[in-house]
């Protein structure tokens, strides 16, 4: 049985933009985004990888406002929960 594994954020990014280069090109982006509703404040990290990433990396420093549509990864080691970003909409 495959489950479903989604999540649609809108947020803001905060922190710095973290980027890992392979042959000229961007292979990993990293940044934290915050999503406010009422009063709960919730912060995580979002990763883009391979071409998602490089195509990305030229916009996100651009924009503070997005929304992140991807899955959830947990680490096996640390148990932190982070975003596996498949597409980023930028808001103005």
């Amino acid at each position: 049985m495959i489950h479903l594994n989604s999540i649609i954020i809108e947020g803001n990014k905060t922190g710095e933009i973290s980027t890992k280069e392979e042959n000229g090109t961007v292979s990993l982006l990293k940044f934290d985004i915050c999503s406010i509703r009422g009063e709960e404040q919730s912060v995580f990290t979002v990763e883009l990888s391979g071409r998602t990433a490089d195509s990305m990396a030229q916009f996100i420093g651009k924009y503070n406002s997005m929304t992140v549509i991807g899955r959830l990864h947990q680490e096996k080691d640390t148990g932190k929960v982070k975003i596996l970003a498949e597409n980023i909409d930028f808001r103005q």
